[in-house]
């Protein structure tokens, strides 16, 4: 496949790339031909636009480790401290190198300076879900922040706000709109929108706001477009592919793939089934953008799973190089109510599992190829 078809004319290399192949070599942000460097085998993201930034990606064989870490008992996923930061690494043995919190619009519009600010004196380069909804409430349409309304420029005002201050900020920024878009549970998802119209429509959203961002010349930003592993529901308007915005909107693809989510819940697939499945539809996008795990976890409460077995299966299937586009994974350490009844909570903080922590301290801790920050000087 061309890969260089249909991209911008001034297009931008990111940095780092080379490093699967070309260890030896010395990668900076610059303009260059992009067959010359497909020349010396090198994993390229390509992009044109706010895609542009200093981030490295990890060298071949090698991982980011990234956390979702609210505080134990958070109201939102935007309760993310430096005492919740530091709580995770001490669990594994290893700081992360991303950080992941969601930009909640229901609660607050307002830029989150702080959470990028503690993210990025820990040590990690923050990743930011622009959750554009009412509340957090799933499985309903969304009442206010519609896409008609994004689309419409109801909001550009402040997502031109947003981007100035992302800009400011001087350092690269991980963000996604549309989490786990093929899911049912998110409103942006079809079924909530018009089935095949609202795929087009999100398409159309997605590249609303990156373009307003970009505007702003908010040029540290690196795109994710993020998917469940499944489909909900199972229908041919409902795909990976129906809602992809396009190779020059994306610079990673994010895939959720979770264990047991509830104390009860049966029949959960082992990590590496469900990987398996979903990374045969992402590569079939026909892209060489690289793939990160953005959301994983497994409930230490659950009574029919393991979570040491489960989370084992995962990391070393991916260590393994079973699916060699994985550039990284984000283990979701939060815990959450089911409903009122006592004693039916689900967690999968790794500070609450002493085996999962001996787990991840072998298999994270002290194995180098999980890598602890993202070298931004390349």
């Amino acid at each position: 496949m061309d890969i260089t078809a249909g991209l911008p004319k001034n297009v931008s290399i990111g940095c780092g790339s080379c490093g699967y192949q070309v260890s030896k070599m010395r990668c900076r942000k610059f303009r260059v031909l992009l067959i010359v460097m497909l020349l010396f085998g090198c994993f390229v993201p390509v992009s044109g636009g706010i895609g542009n930034t200093s981030l490295c990606l990890p060298q071949q064989g090698a991982f980011w480790l990234g956390v979702h870490p609210p505080v134990q008992y958070h109201a939102t996923e935007m309760d993310v401290t430096n005492s919740s930061i530091a709580s995770f690494a001490r669990a594994v043995g290893k700081k992360p190198a991303i950080v992941v919190f969601s930009h909640e619009w229901g609660v607050n519009k307002s830029f989150p300076s702080k959470q990028f600010a503690q993210i990025y004196e820990s040590g990690a380069t923050p990743w930011v879900r622009l959750m554009l909804r009412s509340d957090i409430h799933q499985n309903k349409p969304e009442p206010l922040f519609t896409m008609s309304r994004i689309l419409n420029g109801a909001y550009d005002a402040e997502l031109r706000n947003w981007a100035v201050q992302v800009k400011n900020l001087g350092y690269p920024v991980i963000v996604e709109y549309g989490t786990e878009v093929n899911g049912k549970w998110f409103p942006w998802n079809g079924y909530w929108t018009g089935n095949t119209h609202g795929a087009e429509k999100f398409r159309e959203t997605y590249r609303h706001i990156f373009q307003v961002l970009e505007k702003e010349g908010a040029s540290n930003l690196i795109r994710v477009y993020h998917v469940n592993w499944h489909s909900d529901p199972d229908e041919s308007w409902n795909t990976i592919a129906a809602y992809y915005p396009g190779d020059e909107f994306v610079d990673i693809i994010g895939v959720s793939v979770y264990g047991a989510l509830t104390p009860k819940e049966k029949n959960v697939k082992p990590f590496s089934e469900m990987m398996d499945l979903s990374y045969q539809e992402i590569v079939a996008l026909n892209t060489s953008k690289p793939i990160i795990i953005a959301e994983t976890g497994t409930d230490i409460n659950n009574e029919y799973i393991n979570p040491v077995v489960w989370t084992k299966d995962a990391l070393m299937n991916l260590s393994s190089g079973r699916w060699p586009g994985v550039i990284g994974i984000v283990w979701w350490n939060s815990a959450w109510p089911n409903d009122s009844t006592s004693g039916y909570n689900t967690s999968m903080r790794v500070e609450e599992d002493s085996t999962l922590q001996e787990l991840l301290h072998n298999l994270i801790g002290n194995d180098s190829r999980f890598v602890n920050k993202t070298d931004l000087t390349c």
